[in-house]
């Protein structure tokens, strides 16, 4: 499911099993984070309540654009992890879980 397709950032969803797959990437057109945090911040606000035990992001983002996905996915999951392709796995980067220890590598 595409819940952001705009020429300057893409992010879709993809449910496996319990977990919630957040894609990013660049689109067409360059913009600045100025641009690109209220874009994030309003398409994450259209998510369902609710919409998966665990969100895991996986994608190029900048930093103000992943603590702004970060802040609003963390409402909707009760576990958020970042991938880190050094460790070749999402790392526990927020948790309302015990089943999810921060820091955890999954």
């Amino acid at each position: 499911m595409q819940i952001l397709d705009h020429d300057t950032y893409k992010i879709e969803t993809t449910r496996t099993g319990d977990a919630v797959i957040y894609t990013t990437a660049f689109g067409e057109e360059p913009a600045t984070n100025a641009e690109l945090v209220p874009i994030i911040s309003k398409a994450t606000h259209s998510l369902p309540p609710a919409y998966g035990t665990i969100g895991l992001i996986t994608g190029k983002a900048s930093l103000p654009v992943s603590y702004v996905l970060a802040h609003h996915l963390s409402h909707y999951h009760k576990a958020l992890g970042v991938f880190d392709p050094k460790l070749n796995g999402f790392v526990i980067v927020v948790t309302h879980d015990r089943q999810y220890p921060l820091g955890k590598v999954i």
